[in-house]
């Protein structure tokens, strides 16, 4: 057993000087690419042009806090643990769109439309969704604590285990909502009673 570790050892460290002797362009590459990512623009400081850009990128994990997305189509984008807090969606159109590990907090949403979105496991404390439309979206295991959702339309909404403490639904459609586990502890009501 020992000799066989000790012809190992040589060959593993062969193997690697030689990789990276063969292949230097690579590595320069991927320094270069580092590099970017981090000299890259805060997304608060970017017009509302290169916003847009940025959340259709190819990019995972985006960084778009304090982002200017009015009124911007992001259709069926992918847009999954992206950082949009204080982002400003309001009249986002969001059909479909993935947003499930999202941190939304504090983002402005108001009349932003969020059909069919992918919402699940996302964060949107104190976040502003007055009159948006979540027809059939995935809004499960969110945390909604604080969140404005007075008018909203919640029609089919998926809420399993979201965190809905103190939150306002304040004449939100709940048509066929599904709220098992939710939590509800000091939430405004569609009929304007609070939840104990």
């Amino acid at each position: 057993m020992k000799r066989c570790t000790v012809i190992l050892i040589p060959i593993i460290l062969a193997a690697l000087v030689t990789s990276e002797t063969a292949f230097p362009a690579t590595a320069t590459r991927q320094r270069k690419k580092w590099t970017v990512a981090a000299t890259e623009s805060k997304a608060c400081d970017l017009t509302r042009t290169e916003c847009i850009e940025r959340a259709k990128s190819m990019e995972i994990n985006k960084d778009l806090c304090g982002a200017k997305l009015n009124e911007a189509d992001l259709t069926g984008q992918m847009l999954a643990g992206a950082d949009l807090r204080e982002a400003n969606l309001t009249k986002a159109i969001l059909k479909d769109a993935n947003l499930s590990r999202a941190n939304l907090n504090g983002a402005n949403l108001t009349g932003a439309i969020l059909d069919g979105a992918n919402l699940s496991a996302a964060t949107l404390v104190n976040a502003n969704l007055t009159g948006a439309s979540l027809l059939k979206a995935n809004v499960s295991q969110a945390t909604l604590a604080g969140a404005n959702l007075t008018k909203a339309v919640l029609r089919e909404t998926v809420l399993s285990g979201a965190i809905l403490v103190g939150a306002n639904l304040a004449s939100a459609i709940m048509t066929n909502t599904v709220m098992d586990g939710a939590s509800l502890s000091g939430a405004i009501m569609p009929d304007g009673k609070t939840h104990p």
